[in-house]
């Protein structure tokens, strides 16, 4: 039964956005099935509707009868909306047993479960749990909050892969540097300044403690070990060496120094001892920046910056942009650029056609995996783009082949085709003569990406087509032009892709003598086609190729792909 004894509403509003009664708390939470952790400021349990909710047992009360810490932890988790800080939802009070309780969303792990679990975490996974967390810090330390209990206990871990701070209750709010601090906090997870008695600390000491969390990362235990808190210094010391007097003359005036002098000069050992890990050098170099003396300690917005975080699975916006193109923007691409297809090397196009075997694999695979015929041709431009600028083993070209289409899919279909949802872990056809392991193909792409300078809003000239025309009977017609076209290398090489557009167009028109409003684009006054006379007897000795046989495993099972 909710008391009127605690007047909650004078110190938290009760606008419909975070407290609310006992009996709407238990209605939108559930019940408590299951006592999932303790701390010193309470006890949290799992509820019957999969929620985390915290509840404290008022032993002191300092403003109302409710506690200062619990207040402070509730609202700052409250106010601070951040992917990686734990949100808390709502609050309750309940005065007849002098109870308080919040809710919040349901994590799967702590991250000090994990280390006890499974101890060293690999480096991509404590890229990202680290980029977060430091997110995480940054935004608290911009909105002048200091959490000043940073340990793996109050990290929690999300189904989503996401990581989150919780536990604000000895956050200091509205925190100002040079200006006077209560020392607080875990003591593994202190920075070496408070153990000197340093009272005009900053907020770079949340950033040491996330540092050794991550330390504890990477060797996989406790990178102190020792039995006594007075032992904590002595081995910081050996991890980070000596301060600097100079840079430090606050040193000496500190009430502690006394615990320090006797220690003398000291050479940290972190960076042999990461190396001795296999730490990359940029993370050595992060580590070294963090876990060092406030003087020379970087702050959460320089960590950010680092080019430890320069990867492109840890910050998305550094891959390559793959923007929404359609027909029409295509066209008015076209008409801009004039775009050539590149002069290849001769693994992929040779004498007047496109190599046999290659662009036959690639026609299959996309039959297997219901690919669009658009998403193939660009992937033949890719294909055939990268081959021109990088030199790649024979070894590669299936590689890079089912790479190819792998982007040509997303340019043009926005999505990743089924070759990325397998359960199986590689790609293996009859007609692909090595397995591939997807992990092959996702650096693969990188490569083919970053080669290609983010250029794949480049159109073919079937885009183009496709648009002006509008019966079914011309687009198929227009179409069968364009692949003859681009069967001839010195066409492809010579021409742009406006101009083998533009080509097609002209020849379906003369052929179905189309009037103006049959066609959605007006040729050019000064245009100038491919001669047509080359083309009819290019035609025609294609005809006999096909009849041949010649090209039976790629234009003609081409023309039956398409339908036309």
């Amino acid at each position: 039964m909710e008391s009127t004894l605690y007047n909650v509403e004078e110190i938290i509003p009760s606008n419909g956005t975070i407290y609310i009664d006992s009996e709407q708390f238990f209605t939108k939470y559930g019940s408590n099935v299951k006592k999932i952790g303790s701390g010193s400021f309470g006890t949290v349990y799992q509820t019957s509707k999969d929620y985390a909710v915290k509840k404290t047992k008022a032993n002191v009360c300092i403003y109302k009868g409710i506690p200062n810490s619990f207040i402070k932890e509730t609202l700052t988790m409250h106010f601070l909306n951040h992917p990686n800080i734990v949100k808390v939802y709502n609050l309750t009070v309940n005065s007849n047993r002098c109870e308080f309780e919040y809710a919040m969303p349901l994590a799967t792990d702590t991250l000090h479960d994990v280390f006890i679990k499974y101890g060293k975490i690999d480096l991509i996974t404590r890229k990202l749990m680290f980029y977060q967390l430091i997110q995480a810090l940054n935004n608290c330390h911009q909105q002048l909050i200091w959490h000043l209990d940073i340990k793996p206990e109050n990290i929690l871990i999300f189904n989503d892969g996401t990581y989150r701070l919780t536990d604000f209750g000895l956050a200091e709010l509205f925190a100002f540097k040079g200006t006077e601090h209560t020392i607080t906090g875990s003591y593994l997870w202190r920075a070496p300044e408070l153990f000197l008695g340093d009272k005009l600390y900053d907020e770079t000491v949340d950033l040491w403690a996330l540092g050794i969390v991550m330390l504890e990362a990477i060797l996989g235990r406790d990178p102190y070990n020792v039995e006594k808190v007075t032992e904590l210094l002595p081995t910081i010391l050996q991890l980070i060496g000596s301060p600097d007097k100079k840079k430090w003359p606050a040193l000496y005036s500190l009430s502690e120094y006394r615990i320090y002098s006797p220690l003398g000069s000291i050479k940290g050992n972190l960076v042999k001892l990461l190396q001795n890990e296999g730490s990359p050098p940029d993370e050595i170099d992060l580590m070294r920046k963090i876990l060092t003396w406030p003087y020379d300690r970087i702050n959460t917005s320089d960590a950010l910056k680092h080019e430890y975080f320069n990867d492109p699975i840890i910050r998305p916006e550094l891959k390559p942009h793959i923007p929404e193109i359609d027909n029409w923007s295509c066209g008015i691409w076209m008409i801009n650029h004039q775009v050539k297809i590149p002069n290849t090397a001769e693994y992929y196009i040779k004498s007047d056609r496109i190599r046999i075997t290659k662009f036959s694999n690639m026609i299959k695979l996309a039959r297997v995996m219901n690919i669009e015929f658009i998403s193939v041709l660009l992937a033949q431009w890719i294909y055939t783009l990268y081959g021109s600028l990088i030199k790649v083993e024979s070894s590669e070209l299936d590689l890079l082949l089912v790479t190819s289409l792998l982007i040509g899919t997303k340019v043009r279909q926005q999505e990743s085709p089924a070759l990325l949802q397998l359960s199986r872990n590689y790609i293996a056809y009859s007609f692909i003569k090595n397995r591939i392991k997807l992990e092959d193909i996702q650096q693969m792409e990188e490569n083919v990406l970053i080669a290609i300078d983010f250029d794949l809003v480049v159109p073919l000239a079937i885009d183009f087509v496709r648009y002006i025309f509008i019966k079914d009977s011309h687009i198929k017609y227009a179409t069968r032009i364009l692949l003859l076209l681009y069967t001839n290398y010195d066409w492809i090489t010579n021409y742009s892709q406006y101009s083998l557009a533009l080509t097609s167009i002209y020849i379906t028109q003369q052929h179905f003598e189309l009037l103006p409003g049959d066609c959605l684009f007006e040729l050019p006054t000064d245009f100038k086609i491919i001669d047509d006379l080359e083309i009819r007897e290019y035609m025609e000795k294609y005809n006999r190729q096909l009849l041949s046989g010649e090209y039976r495993n790629t234009m003609s099972e081409l023309f039956i792909y398409l339908d036309i």
